[in-house]
């Protein structure tokens, strides 16, 4: 079975990562298209949007962004909240499969809740210092920058909502490129274990070097597409522009 990891929804950028005393807000958006179109001409198609209004004080920051398809439908929504940039709140209203996904941290464990089908399930796992989801990688890339532009493999602890357990990855810099006329470095995203490796695609983060700004991701999203009748999971590149 294909791990499910859910990495690209709330992608943040180095502004999240500097504390400050004064409050301020800011803006994520983003376009996501296919990864690998099914035909030439769906090459541009835009599949989803995705915006989010952050909010940060002393060291606390809150996310609230949702997924909207091409009409302006929410088919996901997200609040995320941090502290000193490391993940305390994680919550996932997926409207496309009708389940919310939950992860909380406190008293240095790891909570999951899934409410599906009627039903709630949780599940708790010891914290490492290492974790993140999705949410929090680029917070805790800035933690590691010198790790990662000088090549050295970053060790982290990905926590998946809706799977109710975390997976060892590991992040390596992969090159680097230009994107809209800016140096961009790669980080790659690849599972630490070899069987899982073998099942999952790696995630690719495009950075941008001047001001350590998220620009781009490749790889899997939150958001599913239908076909046959059924959500089928969805990889894609998604563009990423920030405002403060």
């Amino acid at each position: 079975m294909k791990v499910v990891l859910m990495l690209l929804p709330v992608l943040l950028t180095f502004s999240l990562t500097v504390l400050s005393l004064a409050s301020h807000s800011e803006e994520l958006h983003g376009s996501l298209y296919f990864k690998k179109p099914p035909t030439p001409a769906r090459a541009k198609e835009l599949l989803y949007k995705f915006s989010a209004q952050i909010k940060s004080k002393g060291g606390k920051t809150v996310r609230k962004g949702q997924f909207t398809d091409p009409k302006g439908k929410v088919v996901v929504k997200e609040n995320v909240s941090y502290l000193n940039g490391r993940i305390k709140k994680y919550l996932i209203n997926h409207l496309q499969l009708k389940e919310k996904w939950l992860i909380s941290v406190k008293n240095g464990k790891v909570h999951y809740t899934v409410e599906k089908n009627g039903k709630r399930t949780t599940k708790t796992e010891d914290y490492k210092d290492n974790f993140v989801v999705g949410a929090s990688i680029m917070p805790y890339l800035q933690d590691k920058w010198a790790d990662l532009t000088s090549g050295k493999k970053i060790k982290v602890r990905i926590g998946v909502a809706n799977r109710q357990e975390s997976f060892g990855f590991k992040i390596l810099k992969d090159g680097e490129t230009t994107i809209g006329g800016a140096k961009v470095i790669i980080a790659k995203i690849n599972p630490s274990n070899f069987i899982v490796r073998q099942l999952t695609d790696p995630i690719y983060f495009y950075i941008r070097l001047k001001d350590r700004q998220l620009v781009q991701v490749v790889g899997r999203t939150i958001p599913k597409i239908k076909e046959g009748g059924e959500w089928k999971d969805l990889d894609v590149k998604a563009l990423y522009t920030f405002k403060k």
